[in-house]
């Protein structure tokens, strides 16, 4: 995350995990308006204070998995209205039941302090019915999961746009939460962001959990892939196993995160799945509805802590779901899928394993730090996907220049066509200003979304070495390396700390291998110093020093010297220049002495420095002119 003069960090006391059992978190936080909380971890208890504490709220969520789960708490029960939108409740029969809830809160001398819980998409209907009984003012906003919005941003255009444009500019106290949320992105792309104060919450490390990742590379198909692991369940009778103080433990269910309904129809039609073993969690939609339906399957939802019994072997889960949802299970096992070459099926290896991974709540689980990763690498241009980008920006950008000879039709066609498509020619939507008139605007987060997705594709998927990177960088530990090559790179770049042998190594495999050395430069493994010596020196020279440091930075140094002194005789001798020898050589042992060189200059010095020079006569001595290498190619006389 980017650091700014509005970030603040909150360092939380040493054993507390849940933000609820820290009593004085709300007054540690900024005296802002508007802040952006970074958790960084999940299940810490945010979105939860956020509806125990004393304020009216309204928490807001792009996903209703995460809102249902709330519901179901016992703790909340009969304190929360959720405004759920559905075919068999009209809206206007909502909107009195929210009126209702209302009157009767803490705002008119009730009892309840009104907690409000609502979709994205339906904000604007809840902001309706209280802007109605002018108590608008009255509330808190909590958005939880922010960073969907602008994952979500291709899929649903211009709801995520249009509340944080609103919550931008209200005077109420506004809350965007994530544990990951792309704060760069934001900050450096999305203006309406700029009121925002970054708070960023440090748990001590005896609470911070220590992810473990297993990557696989894909060399078939994510279909196949999960098929292997269903299979090699019903022979085993197990996913994973594990063994803790002497005591073997067995992993009894799994949980898919594949980020397409095609994938997940044809494995449980190839291995026959039914709701018995299966739950399949997804925005549930009529598409989705009749897909699922039609092979005998149904949408579901996790089961709630009381329910943990009765979890399915089978789970799959689309991204649509496990952004905030809590799930329980005592044994189940982590897989995720990756195939960046589909936009559905690239996931952000730092951002989405932090979400999955924070998905189980049971402590009592050993198999919940631990998640395996089946990635396909990147094959995309990733050139054209940058062009393609400011191409999209440069035409968005071109519109709004002329915007005052666009036409209400001209405004209507340009944005209504965005349904069709979807950003691939320009960023621009329509809006309203001030006095409400319909106005061309850019929708920055669908920006930041292809700019994410670039990063993806550009930094974490390009190749083996590229993914290990990004698990490191992001402090996860390294699990199941097969790759013998891999495993020699990690052990003589990563792990050795002597400075010869990862020169060493670094030289050889540039020589041996240039390809594989492009790409470990590319994905960040060959240390930036190392490679600036290789450039500047070559891997013989290198070599020839027997890869010590000491040696390397003395001879860059003697280099950039005898470049300086290189640079002076050339401005002292230019093309016409007549001179004795020993005039020469009493103006290059000045330049040496200048610059505090310990060597004793000769005749034959100006010929390494300036190799076009013809011997001349000058009186009864010889001397030396400097001249252009054209008229020296013609005397063919070198001295």
């Amino acid at each position: 995350m980017m650091m700014n003069d509005k970030e603040k960090i909150i360092k939380i006391p040493k054993g507390i995990s849940y933000i609820s059992d820290w009593k004085e978190f709300e007054s540690n936080l900024p005296k802002s308006d508007k802040l952006i909380i970074d958790k960084e971890l999940t299940g810490c208890g945010c979105t939860y204070w956020s509806l125990d504490n004393i304020h009216p709220t309204i928490l807001v969520s792009p996903r209703k998995q995460l809102l249902e789960s709330k519901m179901k708490s016992e703790h909340f029960l009969g304190k929360l209205f959720y405004f759920k939108r559905d075919k068999e409740t009209k809206l206007g029969g909502l909107k009195n039941k929210l009126r209702n809830y209302l009157l009767n809160s803490s705002i008119y001398g009730g009892k309840i302090t009104p907690k409000i819980l609502v979709c994205f998409d339906s904000f604007f209907n809840v902001l309706e019915v209280i802007r109605t009984l002018n108590i608008e003012d009255k509330f808190e906003i909590f958005a939880d999961e922010f960073h969907c919005c602008i994952t979500d941003s291709h899929l649903k255009r211009t709801v995520g746009i249009s509340l944080v444009r609103y919550l931008s500019k209200i005077d109420n106290k506004v809350y965007f939460c994530s544990a990951t949320p792309l704060t760069s992105l934001y900050l450096e792309n999305v203006p309406e962001f700029s009121k925002f104060t970054v708070c960023k919450l440090k748990f001590s490390e005896d609470v911070v959990r220590r992810i473990t990742v297993k990557q696989e590379k894909i060399t078939t198909t994510i279909v196949k892939v999960i098929c292997d692991l269903i299979q090699r369940f019903r022979t085993q009778n197990y996913f994973e196993s594990k063994v803790v103080n002497n005591k073997i433990y067995y992993s009894k269910e799994a949980i898919f995160f594949v980020n397409s309904i095609s994938v997940i129809l044809k494995v449980a039609q190839q291995m026959g799945l039914s709701n018995k073993d299966t739950k399949i969690i997804c925005g549930v939609n009529d598409t989705n509805l009749f897909r699922l339906q039609k092979i005998g399957l149904e949408p579901s939802t996790f089961n709630s802590e009381e329910e943990i019994d009765n979890n399915p072997p089978f789970t799959f889960c689309t991204r649509a779901s496990f952004d905030g949802s809590d799930l329980f299970s005592k044994s189940c096992s982590s897989y995720i899928f990756s195939n960046p070459t589909s936009n559905c099926l690239a996931i952000d290896i730092g951002n989405d394993i932090r979400q999955v991974i924070g998905r189980c709540r049971t402590r009592t689980n050993v198999f919940r730090d631990e998640i395996t990763l089946f990635y396909k690498p990147c094959d995309k241009n990733i050139e054209q996907l940058e062009k393609d980008i400011q191409e999209r920006l440069r035409i968005s950008n071109k519109c709004l220049e002329n915007k005052e000879y666009i036409t209400d039709e001209q405004l209507y066609s340009l944005t209504a066509s965005q349904q069709v498509l979807n950003y691939s020619r320009h960023y621009l939507e329509s809006s309203k200003d001030e006095n409400g008139k319909s106005i061309a605007v850019i929708n920055t987060l669908a920006l930041c979304d292809d700019l994410h997705s670039l990063e993806i594709y550009k930094n974490q998927f390009q190749n083996e070495y590229k993914v290990l990177t990004s698990i490191k960088e992001n402090e996860f530990e390294l699990r199941n390396l097969k790759s013998d090559r891999v495993q020699e790179v990690l052990e003589n770049i990563l792990k050795d700390k002597d400075f010869v042998r990862r020169m060493k190594f670094c030289c050889e495999t540039l020589e041996n291998n240039p390809k594989e050395y492009n790409e470990l430069l590319k994905s960040r493994f060959v240390p930036d110093s190392f490679n600036n010596y290789i450039q500047q020196l070559g891997t013989k020279k290198i070599k020839s020093l027997e890869y010590r440091e000491k040696e390397i930075l003395k001879e860059i140094a003697n280099q950039k010297q005898e470049e300086i002194v290189s640079n002076k005789i050339k401005d002292f001798f230019k093309v016409g220049t007549k001179l004795e020898r020993k005039q020469i050589k009493n103006i290059i042992q000045g330049i040496y002495d200048e610059l505090d060189i310990k060597r004793k200059a000769t005749g034959a010095d100006l010929q390494k420095y300036i190799p076009y020079c013809i011997e001349i006569k000058m009186g009864t001595v010889r001397g030396l002119e400097v001249v252009s290498e054209e008229d020296f190619n013609k005397k063919h006389k070198h001295i």
